[in-house]
């Protein structure tokens, strides 16, 4: 069983509208892609935050591959939990705070 999962990110900044917007890419010890996407974020004070929201948008992806070994729960990685994702964006909320 390969546990190994590597999540790249990047994100671009506009400070004038205060937006960021965050790509990030799944895959496994092959490099096959297990999961991607992109989201747009409002409310961003500085390019740190921006590139900060990037890496937890990823994190969902990454929970559902891991949650996918255990036998009890499987889900497909398009498919994460509407519970994951409030848990990223809460704590992407207390990250923001922060700033």
């Amino acid at each position: 069983m390969d546990l190994m999962l590597k999540l790249n990110f990047d994100t671009t900044f506009h400070g004038q509208s205060h937006q960021s917007y965050s790509g990030f890419v799944v895959r496994n010890a092959q490099g096959q892609v297990l999961g991607s996407g992109m989201v747009r974020n409002n409310f961003v004070s500085n390019p740190f935050v921006g590139e900060v929201l990037a890496s937890l948008d990823g994190w969902p992806h990454i929970l559902a591959k891991a949650r996918s070994t255990f036998r009890e729960v499987r889900f497909w990685v398009e498919d994460v939990p509407d519970m994951a994702v409030l848990a990223m964006k809460a704590e992407c909320s207390i990250v923001v705070a922060l700033d």
